[in-house]
């Protein structure tokens, strides 16, 4: 397999991974189970529950804070879609498609506010943080 297709097949299991808990997943998810139908129909329900499955872990580590989930799910799939390259490298235009529209989606976006005298707002962040300060009067202190 050439350097090009195994970066491809990197590429696409990292957006995979990276729509799983966005809302562009079940549009995603039919994609990759479509390329499987087409190429490999044997695997398709393979993939198809295994991406299911992948989601699930992925949605209940990111609730617990789970850290390294996202890489494992991404070298597994990886290592799927390299298969699928290796004896199929005519799929390469759909994968690299999937990835352009990966890339074109809205990242997923979190918001977390406390307000009030010695409130505290707390979450599990990916990504980049912004935040913002207000200016008042000082809380009351005791």
């Amino acid at each position: 397999m050439s350097a090009e297709l195994a970066l491809l097949a990197t590429t696409a299991a990292q957006s995979v991974i990276t729509l799983m808990c966005t809302d562009a997943w079940t549009g995603t998810r039919n994609r990759v189970v479509g390329l499987w139908h087409r190429f490999r129909p044997e695997q398709e329900e393979d993939v198809a529950q295994g991406l299911d499955g992948a989601q699930g872990v992925l949605t209940a580590a990111r609730a617990g804070s789970v850290p390294g989930v996202d890489e494992t799910l991404t070298a597994q799939w990886a290592t799927r879609f390299a298969e699928l390259l290796a004896q199929h490298p005519e799929a390469a235009a759909e994968l690299r498609a999937l990835t352009a529209e990966a890339a074109a989606a809205p990242a997923p976006r979190t918001t977390i506010t406390a307000s009030g005298p010695g409130a505290v707002a707390a979450g599990t962040i990916y990504g980049n943080v912004t935040t913002h300060t207000t200016t008042g009067p000082e809380p009351p202190r005791g």
